[in-house]
């Protein structure tokens, strides 16, 4: 199963290349060597492969687009790829949870304005943060099915079959108008922790030291 990720966040023009381009490669590129590495042992047990992907492989949301991207890049390669090793007897699943009581979503919520202010403008069931047991239930039961996708909890299931609907304007409304507001706070963790420390979280910071020249020396 390949369930690395970590997240960046902030406009795209005012928020760290670095964290943006390290999103991609541990969310996206990573998943593509997880993958790739472990296909031949999948091949011979005629297996199942699991990819993490997310609520946002189809409905994303402002200032999140290194995440949302790779999360609909991982979609996306997961359904090639099923289609491929479908003839070895190989299945593929996406899982697609919402937002889920993990470090990353807890780390998010507790030090990045901009971020509460986009939790506080989405409507249920969009807005609710989920137990990480009722997620795991859920993954379980997918994988004892083989499914090919995995949604957690089960509106995503809905969400999914409405994703044109998704990215309208009436669906979008009322992040459009919270986009300002959080604009303006991302601004302001900006002069106050400077480009890195408002993109990201601490943990995230810690991995991005190598990029930006740091050391824990």
């Amino acid at each position: 199963m390949a369930n690395a990720g970590i997240s960046s966040f902030g406009p795209l023009r005012l928020s760290d290349p670095a964290a943006w381009i390290r999103t991609v490669e541990v969310n996206l590129v990573g998943v593509y060597h997880t993958v790739r590495a472990a296909l031949p042992a999948v091949i011979e047990q005629r297996g199942y492969v699991a990819v993490t992907a997310s609520l946002a492989s189809f409905t994303q949301a402002p200032h999140m687009s290194a995440y949302c991207a790779t999360k609909a890049g991982v979609e996306a390669l997961c359904n090639s790829l099923r289609i491929g090793v479908a003839q070895y007897g190989v299945d593929v699943v996406t899982i697609h949870p919402s937002w889920i009581d993990t470090d990353m979503v807890r780390e998010s919520e507790g030090s990045m304005r901009a971020f509460q202010v986009l939790r506080a403008a989405l409507r249920p069931p969009f807005k609710r943060t989920y137990p990480v047991e009722r997620a795991a239930q859920d993954i379980v039961a997918g994988f004892e099915q083989r499914r090919r996708r995995i949604c957690t909890p089960r509106f995503v299931y809905a969400a999914h079959a409405v994703r044109p609907l998704l990215t309208t304007r009436l669906f979008e409304r009322d992040v459009l108008a919270a986009a300002p507001a959080m604009e303006r706070a991302f601004r302001q963790e900006l002069a106050e922790r400077g480009v890195e420390g408002a993109s990201v979280s601490e943990r995230v910071a810690r991995q991005l030291a190598p990029e930006h020249g740091h050391s824990d020396a």
